[in-house]
């Protein structure tokens, strides 16, 4: 079973679960307002501080519960629909995944950590993600600067004008 504290919760799940829905929603040109994705994140920061504090789930629950979760609340707080959602959360996910991989491969080697002994220290951890944070930054400022897009699921919608017709 996985342990988190709850700063850990605080200072990881928040800006990852915001970081995930910002890169995978924006790949599929899916934009959402800051706000909304902030609460989103916050909210789901909250509910996995008490899963993994109070309740203690294997982590793949976890996942599942923090996934399911943030897709619903954004997709309710941004008024967007659940599927496409739950689609640029798992490619946001898969983004973070690999550089996560990367960044903690690294971490590891720098702080000469053993594999299995960066599970339990929220220092390492920490530090992996905030190295994983600004790769992810970088990444989504060029991916908003570059307009890059998977794939438009944002061409369905009916713009205003265009109702009329």
């Amino acid at each position: 079973m996985q342990y988190m504290t709850w700063y850990q919760a605080i200072f990881i799940v928040v800006p990852q679960t915001f970081l995930m829905a910002q890169i995978g929603l924006r790949l599929f040109n899916i934009k959402t307002r800051l706000s909304g994705t902030f609460l989103s994140a916050t909210l789901a920061g909250l509910l996995s501080c008490y899963i993994l504090c109070c309740v203690r789930v294997n982590y793949v629950i976890y996942f599942l519960i923090l996934f399911l979760s943030m897709s619903a609340l954004i997709a309710y707080i941004e008024k967007i629909n659940f599927l496409y959602t739950i689609i640029g959360m798992m490619m946001g996910f898969i983004v973070y995944a690999v550089f996560k991989t990367l960044s903690l491969m690294f971490v590891i080697k720098a702080f000469t950590v053993a594999s299995k002994q960066w599970l339990g220290n929220p220092a390492v951890q920490l530090r992996a993600f905030y190295l994983t944070a600004v790769v992810l930054v970088v990444l989504l400022a060029v991916i908003i600067k570059k307009k890059i897009i998977l794939y438009d699921l944002d061409k369905n919608r009916v713009d205003e004008d265009e109702k009329d017709f």
